[in-house]
This record gives structure tokens, C-alpha cells and sequence, in this order.
């Protein structure tokens, strides 16, 4: 899944290349963000990269490509990301399987948003910055989650309702466990299906032993950042932790891929193609 869509608008009259605006009004704060002792250096996100992280922003557990496209008519639909440092976080969209958190559950402001990206860049070739958002007003306070590292999960608090913004860019990660905080909480792992509505049960772990096993291989493996691998056969990993929350992931079932870029190991392969078995069989 990536930032944002390029659909075509076929509308007679509309701009061009000629016509792509980026307007960034940041005010006095400047490209520097700074809160609870925390320095955000300005970075930039390469939009070329492909967002992968299962039911969060867009079209539920779809992947999709960033907008390349420069014909006259082209628009920019955003999706809802926010940059805060070095990570890119995705909106998560609830599928009535995760918990609903209130305000207790949030720890310390961790950032701001600073700029809106929708409305105000029609560029397709765009790299977000340290500070950006989708749709996200400027000014919108970003807070740790409790329990959670701020570096796999923030959240916003508009009103009274709590929405979950999860990790999906991390610039540096190495492992699993640099994209993933869930090491010790997972009760149990359901593989759904990836057509529809994605809430059809393809498959179950729930044994502590293979949750376990499977979850370690998880964070260990390494990211594959540099040969790109078959995606096919997609199903969704969802990930149940013992405080209620869900943390779902796109799987590839032909190339052993978890979203986005974990490459795991034959061992945990094999856990998840037994689930998968086991639920055919009759």
C-alpha cells in the first residue's frame, strides 16, 4: 500500500504537470519537530517505495503502487499516513476485531502533525517529510500508546475517539523487530483471506508453543530491502495481543514475505502453511 493514488480525472479544462501545486505553510515552528525531549530530523520518504501493511489507510489489505502518472487530469487521492522522524505510520482501519482504546490508554504527546498534504500538493512525485500527514490538520498531537513503542505505534485524539497509526516505513530496520513491537503479547495468530471483505477465517494458531516459535522467527528475520520477491498467493496474518488490540499483515504465501519485507525463515513458513492445512482438511 503505498501514500497515495493516482486516479485519473477525465474532467475537460482540468491542470496538468503545469498545474501540480505544493503549498507548505509550517509557521514558526519550522521543519523541526520537538516535543517531550525528542528531535525529529527532516527526512525525506521515497514515494517510489511500495507500503505494504495489511488493512491500515486505503482500500482494506490492498497493495498499491504510488502515482507515476503525469498526463494532464491526473489527481492526487492521499491515503492516511503521518511522517514523524524516521518512520512512516499508516491509519489503521478496524475491521470490528481490535479494540476500541480511550484516552487512557495513550502515553506522552510524541509529535505534531505540521502539514496537510491533501489539498495542498498535487505533485505525484512528492516525498513526504518529517511532519507531514495525509489529512491530519496541522497542529494534530500525535501520543504513545501504552505498552507500545512509539516507533511501531502512535495515536491520534480527536474529540473522544482514539484512531491507531501503525509502522509501516522504518528507515534503518534490519529485522522483523524493527518494524514490529509484539514480542511476548501475542495470544493467538488468524490467517484470513485477502478477497472480499478480508474477514473470511482461512486459518488458526493458537498453540502457545507455535505462536511463540512463530512470532520469535518473526522478529529475528531480516528485511529484504534490495531483491524484490514474488507476491503472490496473499493472505492476511492477524496478530491478537493479550490487551485486545489486532495488528493484521499482508503474508505471501509464495515467497515466504510478511509485509513489508520480512522474509521468514522455512520454520516459520511451515507453522503457518499447517494452519493453513489444517483448515482445508476435512
Amino acid at each position: 500500500m503505498a501514500i497515495l493514488e493516482l486516479r485519473r480525472n477525465m474532467e475537460q479544462g482540468k491542470q496538468g504537470t503545469r498545474g501540480q501545486r505544493i503549498r507548505r505553510n509550517r509557521g514558526a515552528s519550522g521543519d523541526v519537530v520537538k516535543v517531550m525531549g525528542f528531535s525529529m530530523r527532516l527526512r525525506v520518504l521515497g514515494l517510489a517505495a511500495a507500503l505494504l501493511l495489511a488493512g491500515v489507510a486505503g482500500a482494506a489489505c490492498r497493495d498499491e503502487e504510488p502515482g507515476t502518472d503525469n498526463s494532464p487530469g491526473g489527481s492526487i487521492d492521499w491515503v492516511g499516513f503521518v511522517r514523524a522522524g524516521d518512520v512512516t505510520y499508516l491509519r489503521q482501519q478496524q475491521r470490528g476485531q481490535s479494540r476500541q482504546l480511550d484516552e487512557s490508554a495513550l502515553g506522552p504527546e510524541y509529535a505534531r502533525v505540521r502539514f496537510k498534504v491533501a489539498g495542498n500538493v498535487d505533485d505525484p512525485s512528492y516525498r513526504a517529510q518529517d511532519g507531514d500527514a495525509g489529512h491530519l490538520e496541522p497542529d494534530t498531537r500525535l501520543f504513545e500508546v501504552q505498552g507500545y513503542s512509539p516507533k511501531f505505534l502512535l495515536a491520534t485524539l480527536i474529540g473522544d475517539e482514539v484512531t491507531l497509526y501503525e509502522a509501516d516505513s522504518v528507515e534503518g530496520a534490519t529485522t522483523g523487530a524493527d518494524r514490529l513491537d509484539i514480542g511476548g503479547r501475542v495470544k493467538a495468530i488468524r490467517i484470513y483471506s485477502q478477497e472480499g471483505d478480508g474477514k473470511a477465517q482461512l486459518g488458526l494458531i493458537d498453540e502457545p508453543g507455535q505462536v511463540e516459535a512463530l512470532v520469535e522467527a518473526i522478529l529475528m528475520a531480516p528485511i529484504n530491502t534490495v531483491n524484490p520477491r514474488e507476491q503472490s498467493n496473499p493472505v492476511a496474518l492477524a496478530f491478537e495481543m493479550d490487551d485486545g488490540l489486532v495488528f493484521r499483515r499482508v503474508y505471501f504465501i509464495g515467497s515466504g514475505e510478511l509485509s513489508r519485507g520480512i522474509a521468514l525463515p522455512e520454520e516459520a513458513r511451515r507453522i503457518i502453511a499447517m494452519a493453513l492445512e489444517d483448515h482445508t482438511t476435512p
